[in-house]
């Protein structure tokens, strides 16, 4: 399934690649944000810290930190399977406004908490450009569906 193949890829159309490159980077931050919001759970249940609601909070954000990445990390993979079949889009349009609207709200908590850090910015950005490219592919095959109708 991951495996790549330099002729498969010279032969994709622009958007391919580009779902392809976002897919890529998708999936390599999502199991760092997965890898970071477990590891914080773990460490938190190792050695607990002394103020009940500064652990309740330190929980609740690793908890939303490995959600937010396994759903990206989903994500990721789906989209690298869509840039090979154009026509597998559409779960990946779904799971990337989800991961979309998660890393907005994180990004929002994170200002409304004073705790912001570039690692905010930078998962609001690649989510968005997954969203955004999943939308142009999936109206591009939706239109080449309509013109094969429309020829046969």
């Amino acid at each position: 399934m991951f495996s790549f193949d330099f002729e498969d890829f010279r032969q994709m159309d622009n958007y391919q690649k580009v779902i392809l490159m976002i897919s890529i980077v998708t999936v390599l931050t999502a199991a760092g944000k997965t890898l970071y919001g477990a590891a914080a759970m773990i460490m938190n249940i190792i050695q607990p810290i002394s103020s009940a609601e500064y652990a309740q909070m330190i929980s609740g954000r690793s908890f939303g930190l490995a959600f937010s990445g396994t759903v990206s990390l989903i994500t990721g993979m789906l989209g690298i399977r869509a840039a090979r079949d154009p026509g597998r889009i559409r779960p990946v349009l779904i799971l990337s406004a989800i991961s979309f609207a998660l890393s907005a709200a994180g990004f929002v908590i994170a200002i409304r908490t004073n705790t912001m850090a570039l690692r905010f910015v930078a998962n609001v950005v690649i989510d968005g450009l997954m969203f955004i490219a999943s939308v142009h592919v999936s109206r591009l095959v939706r239109l080449s569906k309509a013109v094969q109708v429309q020829y046969q």
